[in-house]
């Protein structure tokens, strides 16, 4: 292109007088002039736009990594930020290899910080090449005893629906998984003939499960209920709570017998963010199409339920901890606990406890189905002395969580 406008120009030279082809020359060259100092100006402006808005990011990527350290009640912001860590890491990897591929030592900044957390990337986005070695190591140790361990919450079993026998989709699908102990979030019934009833539950899990641990925070008369409950195979030898004083929300112990070891299941459920169906309406209404209102009226309903949410999950959180720490048997504990792997609520109740998930499986694990909220927000943790392995994640429309399970390998007690 460029061989044939030179030779276009100078033909059109040969065709004209000296004076206009010396003005000719003279805009030419200014022309040539303005194109140099525009791109002499332009590249250097990309290039501090750039990496302008990598050190943003970076700052985002820090903040957002404090979210494990620093309690929201006594700085909320890395909570908000938190919901956005996996993006944040996938940003500043990017901007890592575009410096590296433009040859730029600002590659460094975001590289120091992705090492920095490398232990939250690898709790929101673990990565197994090969196998854990988990299955071999239980399967090896013949003196145990392995067990199914599902969570699940059932969203009221998909509010109280039954069919004309009384049957109930959800709890078809957790007799037919046969797990040996079940820890439901969001247990219910309502006693009318149109809807499920406890009668009608008890009636179908009890053979398969004939031990029951179930808590309500709300309870109208027996004749609705709103809770948690904890099905086994094995005998319950203890029932506790975790107190924190929640109006919807709870957390149980149950003290099992497997096979002459005590261990002690922790099933909670920690407090929801609260959005309704007509806000998370609002919210993808705002995406699709932000104008200023909607954007500043929509922030503003996000962060208040945000901010309010996680400053009770924090509390509920350090006090499901406290009960772990006091524990001096093995520990599982199970649940829904409304937020992500980045947040303070994941990290202060593992402590030191290991994540099945993490240690087993690849990538997000996103438990959660509905939009625009996908997270993992569902685990099964467990005292380092146990062995999981055979981690899944069922991606069935029974609920807005996917149901949980694992294989988890209990070493005989000496």
């Amino acid at each position: 292109m460029r061989l044939f406008r030179k030779h276009r120009d100078n033909r059109r030279l040969h065709m004209i007088g000296d004076e206009e082809r010396k003005r000719y020359m003279r805009n030419r060259k200014r022309q040539d002039t303005s194109k140099k100092v525009f791109k002499g100006l332009l590249r250097p402006a990309i290039h501090l736009f750039s990496l302008s808005l990598n050190i943003v990011f970076l700052v985002m990527l820090l903040l957002s990594g404090l979210a494990t350290q620093i309690s929201p009640e006594v700085f909320v912001l890395p909570s908000y930020l938190s919901l956005a860590f996996s993006l944040l890491v996938i940003i500043n990897i990017l901007y890592v290899i575009l410096w590296v591929i433009r040859l730029k030592v600002h590659f460094i900044y975001s590289l120091f910080v992705l090492i920095l957390l490398s232990t939250n990337i690898q709790n929101n986005f673990p990565l197994h090449i090969f196998s854990s070695g988990n299955k071999e190591k239980a399967l090896e140790d013949k003196s145990g005893t392995d067990v199914t361990i599902m969570s699940f919450n059932v969203k009221l079993f998909d509010f109280y629906k039954k069919d004309q026998q009384g049957r109930n989709s959800t709890i078809d699908y957790i007799l037919s998984k046969k797990a040996d102990i079940v820890c439901i979030q969001e247990y219910g019934f309502y006693n009318d003939n149109s809807f499920l009833s406890k009668d009608e539950i008890d009636y179908f899990m009890r053979n398969e499960y004939p031990y029951q641990h179930t808590l309500y925070a709300m309870n109208s008369n027996k004749r609705s209920s709103y809770g948690i409950a904890l099905y086994s195979k094995y005998p319950i030898v203890r029932k506790g709570e975790v107190k924190y004083g929640s109006k919807y929300n709870l957390t149980s112990i149950s003290d099992i017998e497997i096979n002459n070891n005590i261990i002690r299941v922790i099933n909670c459920h920690l407090e929801s963010n609260q959005f309704t169906g007509d806000d998370k309406k609002k919210m993808m209404e705002t995406v699709k199409d932000a104008d200023k209102g909607n954007v500043s009226e929509t922030t503003g309903l996000v962060t208040k339920k945000l901010s309010k949410a996680s400053k009770a999950r924090a509390k509920q959180a350090e006090a499901i901890s406290s009960t772990i720490q006091d524990t001096n048997i093995p520990v599982i504990v199970c649940g829904d606990f409304n937020d992500a792997p980045a947040s303070y609520t994941y990290k202060k109740i593992r402590g030191d406890l290991g994540d099945a998930f993490t240690s087993t499986s690849s990538g997000l694990g996103i438990t959660y189905n509905e939009l625009p909220f996908w997270f993992r927000i569902d685990y099964i943790l467990h005292s380092k002395t146990l062995i999981p392995y055979d981690f899944k994640i069922d991606k069935v429309e029974l609920s807005d969580h996917y149901p949980i399970s694992c294989k988890m390998y209990i070493p005989q007690a000496e």
